[in-house]
C-alpha cells in the first residue's frame, strides 16, 4: 500500500463552521481544508494568516514534524504556503490579476479599484494574505485509527 493510500480524510469535526470569540466579537469559521498533503498527513494543523484572523487553513503534514524546529521553518513551511496558493491563490497576485483585468477593460487600476471593497470574491477568504506573516499549531494527530 502507497503511503498516499493511508493518509487520513480530514474528518465533518473539523471542517465544520464554528463560533469563535475574537477580539470581543463573535465570528462565524470554516477552516478552508488544503487538499495537498505532506508526508504521511497523520498530523493535522491549522496555519492561520494574521491579517485574515480567526480564519485558518487545515492541513495534514507529517505526524514526526516537530512545528517548532529551524527545519519546519525553513523548509516545510515554504511548502504548504505554496500548496495553499496554489489551491486558492494569493491576494497580492490576485490584485494584480485584477489591476491587469481593468487595464484590458481600459479602466486606469488604482488602490481603490483594486482593494478588498467591491473586489471581495476575488480578494478575500480564503484567498492567502501574507502581508504580515501566520501563526501555526497542531489541531490533532491520527492515531489508532482516528484524529484525536
Amino acid at each position: 500500500m502507497s503511503e498516499t493510500a493511508t493518509v487520513p480524510e480530514i474528518t465533518e469535526e473539523f471542517r465544520k463552521t464554528r463560533t469563535v470569540h475574537w477580539w470581543g466579537y463573535d465570528s462565524q469559521v470554516t477552516p478552508a481544508v488544503v487538499d495537498q498533503h505532506f508526508g504521511d498527513g497523520r498530523q493535522l494543523i491549522a496555519i492561520q494568516p494574521l491579517n485574515t484572523r480567526p480564519n485558518y487553513y487545515l492541513i495534514r503534514i507529517h505526524s514526526r514534524t516537530d512545528l517548532g524546529s529551524d527545519k519546519w521553518c525553513d523548509e516545510i513551511l515554504d511548502d504548504v504556503t505554496d500548496a495553499i496558493i496554489d489551491q486558492y491563490s494569493e491576494k497580492e497576485r490576485e490584485r494584480e490579476y485584477l489591476a491587469e483585468d481593468l487595464s484590458e477593460q481600459g479602466i486606469e487600476p488604482t488602490a481603490e479599484n483594486t482593494d478588498l471593497a467591491g473586489n471581495e470574491d476575488r480578494l478575500d477568504w480564503p484567498v492567502l494574505s501574507l502581508d504580515s506573516g501566520v501563526a501555526w499549531w497542531t489541531v490533532a494527530r491520527f492515531k489508532r485509527g482516528k484524529w484525536k
